[in-house]
């Protein structure tokens, strides 16, 4: 994994990474001029961790010479943080050094890779939502929103927390984005969501809970093509670019 500057939720994130791992894995931290708390930081999370090794470079990853010298797409994931990790610094200056990151990361991505890359960043300001997508990232977060509606959940049905304690451990089920493929022999295929519940749940007793169509994936104002919890009657197409959104003890 390839982290790309720092900030206070870093060390949960490789505490986390490090629970789904193999044994050997590697994650690097790029970050410029360091502070020595920074610094300490990181070594104390890379002692903490026998199964992988957590590497700091300083390097910019604003200049594109810098974050490139990394070979940023021999990575399986990359995650963009925060470039002067500090409290209190300008949600939209953070965004738009973000921005600048996933530019230069387009700028540099190959046409064609040999694994997949899954490019990870967090949004500060919900209104950028629009600009981050424009430039290819596979997923954010918009965490204080994404907080705030699991805080209110809670505080109206605290039993739902027993859920999100089962979602956010290693044991258990948990979200996945699987491809259609591994349901269907042939495409286009045309079902109602209730076919598609029918299909997960012969697949390992699955639980489908919504769809992911490919075409819309650039589109904010189609949901970046997910949707959850449709009627059961409603009608999907389907191709082999498509998947479903399902509950599960695993990725295969």
């Amino acid at each position: 994994m390839l982290v790309l500057g720092w900030g206070p939720k870093a060390g949960v994130i490789i505490d986390e990474y490090s629970e789904y791992v193999l044994e050997g894995s590697q994650v690097d931290v790029v970050l410029q001029d360091p502070s020595a708390e920074n610094l300490s930081e990181i070594r104390a999370i890379d002692a903490a961790h026998d199964r992988l090794t957590v590497l700091h470079h300083d390097k910019n990853p604003l200049s594109s010479e810098d974050l490139h010298s990394m070979d940023p797409f021999s990575y399986n994931t990359i995650i963009v943080l925060s470039q002067k990790p500090k409290e209190g610094m300008d949600p939209e200056v953070a965004d738009a050094e973000t921005i600048v990151v996933l530019l230069h990361l387009r700028s540099g991505r190959p046409a064609e890779t040999q694994h997949e890359i899954h490019l990870i960043t967090e949004v500060l300001n919900s209104d950028n939502q629009d600009l981050i997508s424009e430039v290819g990232v596979n997923d954010f977060i918009i965490s204080n929103r994404m907080v705030s509606m699991i805080f209110a959940q809670i505080s109206e049905e605290p039993d739902i927390q027993s859920v999100y304690d089962d979602l956010f451990q290693e044991e258990g089920s948990e979200l996945y984005v699987k491809p259609a493929k591994l349901y269907f022999d042939s495409f286009p295929v045309t079902c109602r969501f209730g076919d598609l519940m029918h299909h997960a749940r012969r697949r390992g007793g699955e639980i489908c809970i919504g769809v992911k169509l490919k075409e819309f994936e650039h589109r904010s104002a189609e949901n970046f093509g997910v949707q959850l919890i449709p009627l059961k009657t409603e009608t999907f197409t389907l191709g082999p670019d498509d998947a479903l959104v399902v509950l599960s003890e695993d990725d295969t």
